[in-house]
């Protein structure tokens, strides 16, 4: 656990990987705050799926060209009973930060902020604004020790502290804290801005391990606490219409994920 590599991934290739999980489900870890948060748990399992469109041209929406973002990076659209549901589209946009050991409290080149309120302002139902940490892998000497239930599951990470462990069950592992630092570092950061709080928020953190596998790391605490989605106030009519017609003429450009069983 937590002996990564560095590998570059461009911020495309790192949208498309995440969003889906291994078994090319959809990845509700990472999109929870703008596709169950704003409806409830219940509402959320009536789902299907969802098409998912990436860096999609606002000129093949059909919304004016003159106006930021110049495109949307992850356009979200639920599906249940064959029906598609573009009332509540999901409109992200996404940033990528490389913090490193040397600078761990890199900021990205932008922080979307512009691009968020121009979303808004062209009407999607729902809003999101995700920011990717890929941090440098830490030195041997920098991690720390905690223990573990099950090594193979990375999600139960344990503190050695927890009353919950039975040491005959549990083991040491060394665990690499950057990237837990830097997720938690990203959202205070994005918390300083003065963005509607309606729009869904979600910092995580990218390692590679050395299989080229990729591991997540969320931070629960911040996330949990301010990251939810909430319907756009300014949801326009035209442009769902718009999404109705982009659907109907690019369906094949869009990718279908079904929702974890």
């Amino acid at each position: 656990m937590g002996n990564f590599k560095y590998q570059y991934f461009s911020e495309s290739e790192i949208t498309r990987r995440i969003s889906f999980t291994k078994d090319f489900e959809f990845n509700y870890a990472l999109f929870s705050n703008v596709v169950c948060d704003p409806f409830g748990i219940e509402d959320y399992h009536k789902n299907e799926g969802f098409l998912l469109g990436f860096e999609v041209d606002r000129s093949e929406i059909g919304l004016k060209t003159n106006r930021k973002p110049g495109d949307i990076d992850i356009l979200i659209i639920p599906v249940r009973e064959g029906k598609i549901y573009v009332s509540r589209a999901c409109a992200i946009e996404v940033k990528v930060v490389r913090p490193t050991r040397r600078k761990p409290s890199k900021s990205p080149n932008s922080f979307g902020i512009k691009q968020v309120n121009g979303l808004v302002q062209d009407g999607f139902p729902i809003v999101g604004l995700i920011h990717i940490c890929m941090t440098e892998p830490s030195n041997e000497d920098e991690k720390i020790d905690i223990r573990v239930i099950d090594e193979n599951d990375h999600e139960s990470l344990i503190h050695e502290f927890s009353s919950d462990i039975e040491s005959n069950r549990s083991k040491s592992k060394r665990f690499d804290p950057f990237p837990s630092y830097a997720s938690e570092n990203q959202f205070k950061k994005l918390l300083s801005f003065d963005l509607p709080k309606y729009v869904g928020l979600k910092t995580i953190s990218i390692n590679t391990l050395q299989s080229g596998s990729l591991v997540a790391h969320y931070d629960f605490g911040l996330n949990t606490q301010f990251g939810s989605a909430y319907f756009n106030p300014h949801k326009k009519q035209e442009t769902i219409q718009c999404l109705e017609k982009f659907i109907g003429n690019e369906m094949d450009s869009l990718l279908y994920a079904k929702c974890k069983s």
